[in-house]
């Protein structure tokens, strides 16, 4: 008798507990329906809310690539601008269509980073592919959408300033410099072309001063390294595994542009780069 008393007890507490969660439940459904299904977009959606919100920003076109770590509220995109496919983009958004940021700015400064240094290296390679990195171009989404390379240098200062951080460098280029190209080229060679056109560059104030990355790779990898870039923001683990292994780097000294390496050094970390 007096189990059946407890069991009876027991499937009132079970049954009360039931029906508290089924009412929070219905609860949640009714107050939170639209955030819900905000929350469950297709990669379809994402892309309509992705175009949306960059044209209204920037009065253009864009077409998105690939969508890619949809979170609860926020996902990522890869995206160009319709008018030129050849400038890849990363751009984060809550999926109510806010930008968190997008480096669309650092695309097209480090694009014009890339064509003054690649000026000065079409002499010295036959062959090479260049990328490149702005640390501060992101930060100009909200203070104009108007801009120059010349005043993206000029604000980089200002916004280090306020960041109380030094970087030292606040752009930089990433040169994909296949085997066969550096066995032909003398290293008293590279080091002018470092030395002197690019310095004289970066005491014109046409780039910032940079720090230079030289990936020494296979021939067969280069145009590899070209496909990936073309269409990826974002290093995977092959290529990152493939690149990070054969590299050199120096840099400018942000007061003078005057390169902060000597001869003598820039030959050993090139030798031993090869070497790895």
């Amino acid at each position: 008798m007096g189990m059946n008393k407890v069991s009876e007890d027991v499937m009132k507490s079970r049954s009360f507990i039931s029906v508290v969660i089924v009412f929070i439940f219905s609860m949640t459904l009714l107050v939170g329906c639209g955030e819900w299904t905000q929350r469950f977009y297709s990669d379809k959606h994402l892309e309509k809310i992705a175009k949306k919100s960059l044209y209204e920003k920037y009065n253009e076109e864009f077409e998105v690539r690939n969508i890619y770590q949809q979170a609860w509220k926020d996902f990522y995109a890869v995206c160009s601008p319709t008018k030129d496919d050849s400038v890849v983009f990363e751009a984060n958004l809550f999926k109510d269509g806010r930008i968190i940021y997008d480096r669309y700015l650092d695309e097209i400064i480090e694009d014009e980073i890339r064509d003054e240094v690649s000026k000065c290296l079409d002499d010295l390679w036959d062959d090479y592919y260049i990328d490149g990195f702005s640390l501060y171009a992101f930060k100009l989404n909200e203070r104009d959408k108007e801009y120059s390379l010349n005043s993206y240098v000029d604000l980089t200062y200002e916004l280090a300033k306020e960041d109380e951080r030094d970087y030292g460098t606040y752009a930089g280029v990433v040169i994909y410099l296949p085997i066969s190209e550096y066995y032909n080229t003398k290293p008293e060679d590279e080091y002018k072309i470092f030395e002197n056109e690019i310095q004289e560059l970066i005491n014109e104030h046409i780039i910032p001063p940079i720090a230079v990355n030289i990936f020494v790779i296979a021939d067969y990898k280069l145009q590899k390294v070209r496909d990936y870039l073309k269409r990826e923001t974002i290093e995977d683990s092959y290529f990152r595994d493939m690149m990070w292994k054969n590299k050199y780097q120096f840099k400018y000294d942000e007061n003078n542009g005057k390169l902060m390496i000597d001869y003598n050094e820039y030959c050993r970390i090139r030798k031993e780069a090869i070497e790895k």
